[in-house]
């Protein structure tokens, strides 16, 4: 080979490798697209979880409009309605769906199934009995989340040692919605081992809610407000209602107690939100969610101090020592 053509081809090689590398510099530096999530979301009492979703998953290193991208309508205040914004989410190219309740979900899991967009569930009462995880350990398919539920039989029980003459309580649920309606076994159990009674009154919306409010039997003694992101939507209603009537009020959590309920034993809708915004950081960097267990929200007693008073209740100090007390 004449000294000639080998440095043409020396050259030609060495202009290649400066083209490819060019290239690949090119693609090293493009930004990667945000990640899309559509929030899907029928309750106004769940923003709480979107504000600690969004603030976990900043802890994680994922900026809002650079890194990730939150499309969301708002609450449909209609279950009815959760179907139809999860799909309008999916034909926006959503990359994933944050569902704030069960019915959000079980609406963005039949939403996303073609496709199988991951779906996050932040929370979810009963996420196995729903249909929306084969199982807790091991979700399977494109459904994974934050569960709560199993601590409804321990709020009553505390609710009756914090107020001993709540013997018969009212229990107003949304019969579409699947987590009331399965935790209701779970109340009505533990109210018998109590010697309870519940009594369930259905309020699909929230006009039902009112008229239930202000037809409280006689005999009622309390309100154990439901698991239910609908009904819990409306605290301060139930909450005026039960003061008028001097009736304590059970919330299912910590933002009912801070809204005028006397307790509650649950969990933040803040902290679920950062709870999930860790499942989130794992979905996004490529993991599925069928190899992420349901995670358990933490469960804490609270008291309002202000309203125990109001009501006339004395709380043991054994249980004050174990509680978060506010109002004070």
């Amino acid at each position: 080979m004449s000294a000639s053509l080998h440095r043409t081809l020396w050259k030609g090689i060495i202009a290649s490798f400066l083209v490819i590398s060019g290239v690949a510099a090119v693609i090293t530096l493009w930004p990667k697209p945000p990640f899309v999530i559509g929030v899907v979301n029928h309750a106004g009492v769940n923003s709480p979880v979107l504000e600690g979703f969004e603030s976990g998953l900043r802890e994680q290193g994922f900026v809002s409009g650079r890194d990730v991208i939150y499309v969301y309508d708002g609450p449909t205040d209609s279950v009815d309605l959760v179907l139809q914004q999860a799909r309008k989410y999916m034909q926006m190219n959503a990359n994933m769906l944050l569902a704030l309740s069960t019915p959000a979900a079980l609406a963005a899991k039949e939403a996303a199934q073609q496709t199988q967009t991951p779906v996050l569930f932040a929370p979810s009462g009963t996420p196995v009995a729903s249909g929306l995880v084969a199982s807790l350990d091991h979700p399977n398919g494109y459904v994974s989340g934050v569960m709560f539920g199993v601590q409804e039989g321990k709020r009553l029980e505390w609710f009756v040692r914090i107020v001993p003459g709540a013997h018969t309580l009212l229990y107003p649920y949304n019969p579409a919605d699947k987590s009331p309606t399965t935790l209701l076994k779970v109340v009505r159990a533990a109210a018998d081992m109590l010697k309870v009674k519940i009594v369930p009154v259905s309020t699909p919306n929230v006009e039902a809610l009112r008229l239930a409010l202000r037809n409280i039997a006689p005999e009622i003694t309390g309100i154990f407000v439901s698991a239910d992101a609908l009904v819990a939507s409306h605290m301060d209603m139930i909450v005026a209602e039960a003061d008028a009537k001097s009736l304590p009020v059970s919330a299912p959590h910590r933002g009912g107690v801070l809204d005028g309920a006397l307790m509650a034993y649950g969990f933040s809708l803040y902290d679920v939100g950062r709870q999930a915004a860790r499942l989130a950081a794992q979905v996004i960097g490529g993991t599925s969610p069928a190899e992420l267990p349901v995670q358990t929200a933490a469960f804490k007693l609270t008291i309002n101090i202000r309203v125990a008073r109001r009501l006339g209740v004395l709380i043991p100090h054994d249980i004050l020592r174990q509680a978060q007390l506010v109002g004070g």
